[in-house]
């Protein structure tokens, strides 16, 4: 249970009392990172799987505007828990590591400050329902589904106490159970006819056994706010002000297309693209999460040793590419069976998981050379053309949405992270670092991508999902055959993370 009363304050008044943050052991510290990082890839990764089995049971069970509608509610509810959390957990964990003994007094600031965030959260989820699809019955599941809001503003702050102790494998487990029992009040709404009021209730419900179980794995049974105050609650906020700002127009562009599209076009457009949306995403993530192992060493690098930074900077460009083209050629023939899986009303739409399968790819270069920015002080240059991104991004989705759907959508982000995202961060990259990338390899490997791709299309005809699996293992065949590749590069990983240790 969480209490702001002064008889269940069990977050002691010394960090002693409390449980310890990470020690500054190099070793404890680096093994802490290197299983954090590991947790994120996995745990992310299987909740995410798990999130497709949900939306494919309610795309199935309830049909694909019921699937639209829930897309919507979950696109809005991504802005609005981002105001709820608006970059304090990450201003949190780092004020707590450089001062240890105001652990209590910053967790408690955190706490309090979720009192004002969650009105705010709440009428911004129900305002954009309302603008979008005033629908009576999606306005009601937009205010039942608000309601969780409440409870994933504390989970937030397990989130941010996990983050500083390094154990985010508690609050990935908690999650992944609150996933695994929405599954039944899903198909328990689906047999009492509840339709987008029972999904949004259960949502609540998740939401709420998220919580319970955060304070389960916690060691802290209740948090306080006796020693907050509120000019202390506005110092945080005022700190985490250009971190939430980045991060809401990062889930303002992720749910752009969704938002658009129910206001303009039809909820079956809603449904493809989501679906497809959904589809790729776990793709993308994997390339991120491994993107992200490069990063520490990478900033190592740039401070000791600037020819070896070039020198990593190309191994995790072509250790993307390849993962990313291995997945692109499974996925792209693959394409009707996965579409399908979530349901055979929209199995035909395989247009739009091909498009967005091509804008993930070159997204997940971005997300993977984009942090490199910083280490080399372009941040500035980083936030104005993402700021650009998203604007022109909004502005012609908003043109192309009513007359050409789904599929005009789907082609402007891939314009957007082709033509302006991707390069501006070659660009700043080579005139603030002077990195060159050498694109040959990727080059190749695209050339072969789609050899194999045209191959199982126009000569082999094979059942989708069939070629699902087998054209990534032909294509890696191909790749290591013609040496643009070898079974040691993928070892590149681990060597990395020796580096950082």
């Amino acid at each position: 249970m969480i209490s702001n009363k002064s008889e269940h304050a069990e977050v002691q008044s010394s960090a002693s009392q409390a449980a310890p943050l990470p020690h500054d052991n190099k070793k404890s510290t680096n093994w802490a990172l290197l299983k954090n990082g590991a947790v994120l890839a996995v745990g992310r990764n299987i909740n995410s799987m798990l999130r497709l089995v949900i939306a494919a049971i309610i795309a199935r069970a309830f049909g694909a505007n019921t699937f639209a509608e829930y897309s919507l509610l979950l696109a809005t509810m991504m802005i609005a828990e981002w105001l709820l959390d608006f970059g304090t957990t990450d201003v949190f964990v780092r004020e707590v590591s450089k001062h240890k003994h105001e652990f209590t007094h910053k967790l408690s600031t955190l706490f309090m400050l979720k009192g004002f965030q969650i009105p705010l959260s709440i009428a911004l989820m129900i305002t954009i329902v309302s603008l979008l699809n005033p629908s009576s019955n999606l306005m009601l599941g937009g205010i039942c589904a608000s309601l969780g809001l409440v409870f994933y503003a504390f989970v937030s702050v397990y989130r941010a106490v996990f983050k500083a102790r390094m154990t985010l494998e508690k609050e990935m487990l908690a999650e992944f159970i609150s996933i695994i029992l929405m599954i039944p009040l899903i198909v328990l709404s689906f047999y009492v006819n509840a339709g987008i009021i029972g999904i949004a209730l259960s949502l609540v419900l998740s939401r709420l056994i998220f919580l319970l179980c955060c304070i389960w794995l916690s060691t802290i049974e209740y948090l306080t706010i006796g020693s907050a105050s509120v000019a202390d609650a506005k110092q945080l906020w005022r700190a985490s002000y250009l971190i939430g700002f980045i991060g809401l127009l990062s889930v303002v562009n992720n749910a752009a297309e969704i938002l658009i599209l129910s206001k303009l076009s039809t909820l079956q457009d809603v449904a493809i693209f989501s679906a497809a949306q959904k589809l790729v995403w776990p793709m993308f993530m994997i390339l991120t999460a491994v993107g992200a192992v490069f990063y520490p060493v990478l900033a190592s690098h740039w401070n000791n040793n600037r020819g070896q930074f070039t020198i990593s900077a190309q191994n995790a460009f072509n250790i993307i590419a390849l993962l990313g083209f291995l997945s692109f050629s499974g996925i792209y023939p693959g394409a009707e069976f996965m579409m399908g899986l979530i349901s055979p009303e929209l199995v035909t739409a395989t247009d739009a998981l091909h498009i967005l399968l091509a804008m993930c790819l070159i997204k997940s270069f971005s997300a993977a050379m984009g942090p490199l920015l910083f280490i080399v002080g372009a941040e500035k240059a980083a936030f104005g053309y993402f700021v650009a991104s998203v604007l022109i991004k909004v502005f012609f989705v908003s043109i192309f949405a009513e007359e050409y759907g789904y599929v005009g959508c789907a082609l402007v982000s891939l314009a957007v992270e082709a033509f302006v995202v991707f390069p501006c961060t070659l660009g700043f990259l080579r005139a603030k670092a002077k990195l060159n990338i050498n694109f040959l390899p990727t080059i190749f490997l695209a050339i072969s991508c789609l050899a194999v791709i045209l191959l199982f299309k126009y000569f082999i005809h094979l059942p989708s999902a069939l070629e699902l699996v087998l054209s990534p293992i032909l294509l890696l065949g191909i790749a290591i055959i013609t040496k643009q590749t070898s079974p040691t590069t993928i070892l590149t990983i681990i060597r990395v993370r020796k580096d950082v240790s």
